[in-house]
């Protein structure tokens, strides 16, 4: 009997602490890719758009250059979905590109992605806004923040922007 009462506060404490985890965030608070992002397959947007890096982690030795494309030394590294994942295949270079992001942030987090081209002054603009729940986790975690957007010219200059909301 004693053991029965010491599970069931031992559930119901694991229960409290799980809901508070995600305290004044909305349930439907999820990560959102807008501007150029393309987050759908151009020709059924019912199927998401995935992309595969071959390991976590890969911005951390790319030495700030997050713009991927056919000469980037990690161009190879990396594999895209049309269909939601269910197939994949190498990235066509001549007309996408990859850009990273990459932000530390509270495991009670989702983000904005935005992605918009200045082709006035030859500018993309990667936006990341962050939202962190209040009374979240303590705990960070990283994301690098990959979006397939149409091939980004070689002269452009990409700005990578982080805000927190």
């Amino acid at each position: 009997m004693k053991k029965l009462a010491t599970l069931s506060i031992a559930i119901i404490a694991v229960a409290l602490l799980s809901v508070s985890c995600n305290k004044g965030c909305p349930k439907d608070s999820g990560d959102i890719s807008t501007g150029a992002v393309i987050s759908t397959n151009p020709s059924d947007a019912s199927k998401l758009v995935v992309i595969y890096p071959t390991s976590g982690y890969l911005t951390s030795s790319m030495g700030g250059n997050y713009n991927i494309n056919a000469t980037h030394n990690y161009a190879n590294y990396f594999e895209v979905s049309f269909d939601s994942g269910q197939s994949r295949g190498t990235v066509n270079w001549s007309q996408y590109s990859i850009l990273a992001n990459p932000v530390n942030l509270e495991c009670d987090a989702w983000v904005e992605r935005n992605v918009e081209f200045d082709d006035i002054n030859d500018v993309v603009r990667y936006t990341i806004t962050i939202h962190e729940c209040p009374e979240g986790c303590d705990e960070t975690r990283t994301l690098e923040n990959y979006v397939l957007v149409p091939a980004i010219p070689a002269n452009y200059y990409v700005d990578y922007i982080v805000v927190h909301a």
